[in-house]
């Protein structure tokens, strides 16, 4: 194992699983829009975390939790990463306003006018009523649905990722000039 180094083995085992698993789910003929394949996607999630378990934890024997910084214990970090979200969101409907023929629609009219050729007029007719009998509008909704979900199923499945690409691969670009590091981690 010596003459290939942690980062190349990160990479090919991730590689190794990621076909792996996509060949496996082509072969079964599942569908991607399916209940499969959100199960894919989820799993998919998980494999950067898979791989960097098996190199640190099985082939190198290191601790890891220390080592990839994982701390649990709530910090102002954690609220400012949870609501920049929504922050960014809105400020690129401000930006988006500042183009010429970009307007806000608090009706909907946009939504509705997409979805004319795809519904019966009858379903339109309940699509409109079901918003406009909303305690709140759906922007709102929407808003609250993604906090709510960026804490929880999200979190979770996002940690896979971020432990393999930031976790891992940061430590050992680390001595890269940041720039160059962020190009190759981002590129791969």
């Amino acid at each position: 194992m010596k003459s290939i180094s942690k980062t190349n083995l990160f990479y090919i085992i991730t590689a190794a699983i990621s076909l792996t698993a996509a060949g496996l789910f082509y072969l079964s003929g599942a569908k991607y829009d399916s209940t499969a394949g959100l199960i894919l996607a989820l799993f998919y999630m998980f494999i950067p975390a898979i791989a960097v378990l098996i190199v640190e934890k099985l082939i190198y024997k290191q601790v890891i939790k220390k080592k990839l910084l994982i701390s649990f214990k709530l910090n102002k970090w954690f609220i400012i990463a949870w609501l920049i979200a929504p922050v960014i969101a809105f400020a690129s409907i401000g930006v988006a306003l500042l183009f010429h023929d970009v307007s806000f629609s608090p009706a909907m009219e946009g939504m509705f006018d997409r979805f004319e050729d795809m519904l019966t007029p009858g379903q339109m007719k309940e699509m409109r009523e079901s918003i406009e009998n909303m305690p709140f509008h759906p922007m709102c909704v929407a808003l609250i649905q993604g906090l709510f979900a960026g804490i929880t199923i999200n979190a979770i499945a996002g940690f896979g990722e971020e432990l393999g690409w930031r976790g891992f691969l940061v430590r050992q670009f680390e001595k890269q000039f940041f720039f160059k590091a962020a190009l190759i981690i981002g590129f791969v």
